[in-house]
């Protein structure tokens, strides 16, 4: 589910919501049973089997901070982007949280999420750009892309 347009951004907001909370009430399994496997038969399990898809609750919560953050509401997209642990955060996490602490005026927390997504890909732009508009110096960069 994607947010397109600016009306429909309360809705996938309240979709992610109940999506959450439906998560959360289903008991976890274990991996080797979240895997889809074909029958004898050559057919897909029914979806009311064991077979279930991992559910990646940080992936949702970066689409509910996306949401927020289309309809203006910072606070709330960055306090979303803040509840997914540093170590879960890929490229596109760290670079929303590093816009949305750079919109809260907090520059020391916007380096530090730009600069790993510069360790987790040294060819984004955006990330370079922001860091230089924030003063990083040029010897700071050449210690950065030296790791």
């Amino acid at each position: 589910m994607r947010c397109m347009g600016r009306k429909n951004f309360g809705g996938h907001w309240n979709a992610y919501k109940q999506a959450m909370q439906c998560s959360k009430s289903i008991p976890r399994q274990a991996t080797s049973t979240a895997r889809i496997s074909i029958s004898t038969t050559g057919r897909s399990p029914s979806p009311n089997s064991s077979n279930v898809m991992p559910f990646n609750e940080n992936e949702v919560k970066s689409k509910i901070a996306i949401c927020h953050s289309a309809l203006h509401e910072y606070r709330e997209a960055l306090q979303e982007m803040e509840g997914i642990p540093s170590k879960m955060r890929n490229l596109k996490m760290n670079l929303m949280l590093g816009k949305l602490y750079r919109i809260s005026r907090n520059n020391r927390a916007a380096a530090i999420c730009y600069k790993e997504c510069l360790r987790q890909c040294p060819y984004v732009f955006e990330a370079i750009a922001a860091l230089a508009e924030m003063g990083l110096s040029s010897k700071e960069f050449s210690l950065l892309f030296a790791q």
